[in-house]
Formats: C-alpha cells, sequence, structure tokens
C-alpha cells in the first residue's frame, strides 16, 4: 500500500516497513521486503496506528519510539522480537536469510507480538504512594532527608530503583524529561559502547576517553 511518514530499517537483505500514512489514514500494519526476491511478508501489527515515529534494530528486537497516532504525539516504547520476526520469514520464505547479529537467549513464551513498554514517571511513583503503597512513600519520604543540591540525582536515582522492582525497561529523569533505560533491560543485552547510566558490564565498550561516570545505584 502506498504510504508516507512511516519508518523503515535494512536488516541484511531484507527491508522492514512500520506504519505510516495513506491519504490521511495512519496505519498500523507491519511488513519485511526480501529484497533478493520482491517478496512482502506480513508480520504482527501494531497495537494501534504510527506515523512519523523512529525505528531501531537491538540485539534481539526491534524497537519502535513515539510517533504520531492522528490525534497526538505519543512517548511509548514498542518491541518486536527478533526471533518472531525471523521465525515468521523464515516459515514463508525458506530462502531466506536473516542480517548476521549475535545471538542472545529469549525466553519460550516470549511475546509474538509488538509490546507496549511504559516508563516509570515520578508522577506514578507519587500517585502509587497517595493510593497507600508503603515502598513508594517510603522513597518519596527519604527525598526529603537529603540536602538540595543532591537531591535531582537522589530523586532519578530513586525512581529507578523502584522501575526495576517493578520490572521495567524505562524510567523518566524527573529533572531532564529524558528516557533512561534501567539496568533491567540493559542486563538482557552486551554493553552498546553508549555510556548508559545504569550499565551493569561497567562500561566495558565504551572507548576509555569517552567513558562516563556510572551511576552507583544499579
Amino acid at each position: 500500500q502506498p504510504r508516507t511518514s512511516h519508518a523503515a530499517i535494512a536488516l541484511g537483505d531484507a527491508l522492514l516497513i512500520v506504519g505510516g500514512q495513506s491519504q490521511g489514514a495512519v496505519l498500523l500494519d507491519v511488513h519485511v521486503l526480501l529484497m533478493r526476491t520482491g517478496r512482502w511478508i506480513s508480520l504482527p501489527s501494531l497495537p494501534h496506528g504510527i506515523c512519523r515515529h523512529s525505528l531501531a534494530a537491538l540485539d534481539d528486537s526491534i524497537a519502535l519510539w513515539g510517533g504520531f497516532d492522528g490525534t497526538s504525539c505519543l512517548d511509548k516504547l514498542l518491541l518486536l522480537s527478533q526471533e518472531t520476526l525471523w521465525a515468521r520469514c523464515r516459515n514463508l520464505a525458506a530462502s531466506f536469510e536473516p542480517a548476521p547479529r549475535q545471538v542472545v537467549e529469549t525466553a519460550a513464551d516470549a511475546p509474538a507480538a509488538w509490546k507496549a513498554v511504559a516508563p516509570l514517571t515520578l508522577e506514578d511513583v507519587h500517585a502509587s504512594a497517595k493510593e497507600g503503597e508503603d515502598r513508594a512513600r517510603k522513597a518519596l519520604s527519604s527525598l526529603d532527608r537529603i540536602s538540595p543540591d543532591k537531591r535531582p540525582q537522589a530523586t532519578w536515582a530513586m525512581v529507578h530503583r523502584l522501575a526495576n522492582l517493578q520490572g521495567r525497561e524505562q524510567y523518566v529523569d524527573p529533572e531532564t524529561g529524558f528516557t533512561v533505560f534501567t539496568a533491567n533491560y540493559l542486563k538482557k543485552r552486551p554493553c552498546c559502547g553508549h555510556s548508559c547510566r545504569h550499565c551493569p558490564h561497567g562500561h566495558m565498550n565504551v572507548p576509555k576517553g569517552a567513558r562516563a561516570v556510572l551511576a552507583d545505584d544499579w
């Protein structure tokens, strides 16, 4: 289907195309074009239409961030297991060879669809404390005993700890508004070399001259 404002990435000899717009409609379909044969393969659809988004290939999944759903801008991360992608391609095109990539163990019952991952925010923590959650209440109370100059770092460290305890893969830094990967997420893959704040691998793949200070709370 003709489209614009979609996202596409090359995966070896395949081209993954996700979402977009067509004649005013925001699309949710996902396809792979096998460039050797010109064959199209349909993959699991997005949970809703998305356009003007970004797309990236990780070691064990395809990540989609942000975009526009026809009404509002989005701030969610969607993930599609690469295992699902390659399995579907192999089943429908026996001659297809996926792009070389590092093998990462995945759970046998990994979802065969796009999964929404909501980052934890400070507002979520306040809401949980208001509802009587003891862990959130104690975490917020502890911030009052910290000096103002150290409170910003202590706040994002607190949100990160709670995000890990909840099994979240991201949280929002209250000071900058940036979305940050948690140690839970980063432990699933090798060091990417980009000085992630909560890298559980000690920034082993970051050039020595470019290494940032690791957070001490992961």
